[in-house]
């Protein structure tokens, strides 16, 4: 049934469209959840009970695996879910619950508005209110509320809502920046949705955010538990005191605020140089088609999507919105001849069409 939605979606297309379409290709998506690093004794994640609540209005993460629907079944279009920023350090999508049928989920795409949340986003927030269903499958357990536990050596952990969770057996981790910190939380903490936190009471909505650099190798730890090999989870503190013989250091970032227990500074390795990631291969691996990849980038032109625009994915169903005025670079592209819309990647995987009427097309005088 579901090939042949697919297939439904594709009659008297070109072959091109429809693959970009449908994201041909492997539907094998990497094991980003796998490749997370783990803080010191954390057991692998699994599947967690979680209870059943979750309110229109709420905001919640959808896995980085997971497959996106125009409608809130798996017989029509279908998408794989974008791969994360690297500014995004939590992976997963942050979207608003606008509609529940059953084990479908109507989300659209957060008020740009709100402060950072501690998991990912689509980067087009402020410009784009994009509509989609996901299943409830699909979605990350996270912290329902925020949450703070102490620790008898004078550290402590204060998450925010929304933050991703798993467990393995007993043990519950919470995910932060690519890591796994283990952590113990009331069962009443977990669920899939959570309401949003106010800009004014984020602890930070930057993973640089601080002025005391600590190296990246060096140990962290916080009661039993330790943080090595920190990427930029925890890397700039915003405040150092010592404590007896070793050094307590508090970070903020989109996560939470957090006091670590340190040795004074020491001489440690350096960390070895990220790998630069391709990000077109990465792409084609988690099987995401791009519409105008074959559009050359005009540095002297510019297409502008206006404010308020009604957004239809490529099978005409509803899409969402433009927020506010959306600049592009690349010429929207034209599905076929007698379709008088004009369509572009909203975010690459994502393609969204829009009355031709309401994009311009503009040229800096200036641009030689």
């Amino acid at each position: 049934m579901i090939e042949a939605g697919r297939l439904g979606v594709c009659a008297g297309m070109l072959p091109v469209w429809c693959c970009v379409l449908l994201a041909c290709g492997g539907r094998e998506r990497p094991d980003e959840r796998a490749s997370e690093r783990t803080a010191s004794n954390p057991a692998s994640s699994s599947a967690a009970p979680v209870p059943p609540s979750l309110a229109v209005g709420e905001l919640a993460v959808i896995a980085e695996e997971a497959d996106l629907f125009a409608g809130p079944d798996d017989r029509g279009l279908r998408f794989a879910v974008p791969l994360n920023r690297s500014s995004d350090l939590t992976a997963g999508h942050v979207v608003e619950v606008v509609e529940i049928r059953g084990e479908f989920i109507g989300v659209r795409t957060h008020d740009g508005a709100l402060a950072r949340q501690c998991a990912g986003s689509f980067g087009i927030e402020a410009e784009l209110e994009l509509r989609f269903w996901v299943t409830r499958g699909s979605l990350r357990t996270v912290l329902r509320r925020a949450a703070r536990v102490d620790f008898d050596d004078g550290t402590s952990v204060a998450l925010v809502a929304g933050v991703p969770l798993s467990r393995f057996e007993d043990r519950i981790s919470a995910h932060v920046g690519g890591l796994k910190l283990p952590i113990e939380l009331d069962a009443d903490l977990l669920g899939l949705g959570f309401s949003p936190t106010a800009a004014a009471g984020a602890p930070s909505s930057s993973w640089a955010h601080g002025t005391i650099p600590w190296p990246a190798l060096a140990e962290l730890r916080y009661g039993e538990h330790s943080v090595q090999a920190r990427g930029g989870a925890f890397t700039w503190a915003v405040a150092q005191r010592t404590a007896g013989d070793a050094v307590l250091l508090s970070f903020a970032n989109p996560c939470g605020r957090f006091e670590l227990r340190s040795q004074p500074q020491a001489q440690v390795p350096e960390p070895p140089r990220p790998e630069v990631i391709d990000l077109d291969k990465a792409r084609r691996a988690a099987g995401i088609s791009l519409l105008q990849a074959g559009v050359p980038a005009d540095p002297c032109e510019r297409w502008e999507l206006a404010a308020d625009t009604p957004l239809e994915w490529t099978d005409g169903s509803e899409a969402g919105r433009a927020r506010a005025q959306l600049s592009m670079s690349r010429a929207p592209v034209v599905l076929a001849p007698d379709d008088p819309r004009l369509c572009f990647d909203a975010v690459p995987g994502l393609a969204v069409c829009s009355a031709a009427a309401a994009v311009t097309r503009g040229v800096d005088p200036n641009c030689e």
